[in-house]
């Protein structure tokens, strides 16, 4: 996904969401100087990656999520992997980075500890003694 090609159709975005308007595709592709097939999938994939809701479907005005307005102030300086971590869930692409960071720590440091390892091998080992027997 190029910056240059998401930039506009998310101005686009946020232009008919402040005008309390839905997209109007045939003049947003004019506009932006594309065919109506290469904006849909633009939007397409802009929705997929949690950055904006178009509304198209519902015939709503689309909204410009918080994702999708720090991605144009980073100006698409984000990786490709905090762009697609869990887009429905997290608005936040900070958080999605941070996330994703701190998965790679945690999963470093339990490699590098081959006790921790053995006594989460297997669940029975966590159970308090006076249960193990039972199974």
């Amino acid at each position: 996904m190029e910056f240059s090609d998401t930039a506009p159709v998310l101005h686009a975005i946020a232009m008919a969401e402040a005008s309390d308007e839905p997209l109007d595709l045939p003049t947003t592709a004019t506009e932006l100087q594309v065919s109506e097939p290469v904006l849909r999938q633009r939007i397409d994939e802009i929705e997929h990656r949690g950055l904006a809701l178009s509304g198209l479907e519902e015939g709503l005005h689309p909204i410009l999520l918080n994702a999708g307005r720090q991605y144009l102030a980073l100006t698409g300086e984000i990786d490709a992997d905090a762009l697609t971590f869990l887009p429905s869930v997290i608005d936040d692409l900070h958080a999605r980075r941070a996330l994703l960071r701190g998965g790679v720590v945690l999963v470093d440091e339990f490699q590098d500890r081959p006790a921790l390892r053995r006594r989460c091998g297997t669940r029975a080992r966590h159970r308090p003694a006076r249960l193990r027997s039972r199974g």
